[in-house]
């Protein structure tokens, strides 16, 4: 799959079937930060093969819990796998982590 392919499943497919499958749940911000290929580390290294990082944004701890709630009901969760091995390398480890804390430096 080409970069654009995986990109416009992504924003055509993928969002929006998360949206309607977790209605209230859906955090309020859903940011996806594309990477550049030509600006891709030449040598191995973490981010080598990446084409997206997305940041989940959730009200609060409660909105964040509702959602891993609701994506882990199985009705659910099997959209979601059939869809991502639509468009992901399912034979690629997917890396999440929780941060509780946000902080921005601008000029």
């Amino acid at each position: 799959m080409t970069p654009a392919d995986f990109k416009s499943h992504y924003e055509n497919i993928h969002v929006p079937l998360m949206k309607s499958l977790m209605g209230d749940n859906f955090p309020i911000c859903h940011a996806r930060r594309y990477l550049t290929e030509a600006l891709q580390p030449v040598s191995s290294g973490p981010l080598v093969g990446v084409d997206c990082i997305t940041e989940l944004t959730w009200r609060d701890k409660e909105h964040f819990q509702n959602f891993m709630a609701a994506s882990s009901e199985a009705s659910v969760a099997e959209k979601v796998a059939a869809d991502c091995s639509m468009f992901m390398d399912m034979t690629k480890e997917t890396v999440s982590t929780v941060v509780d804390e946000y902080r921005a430096t601008t000029a």
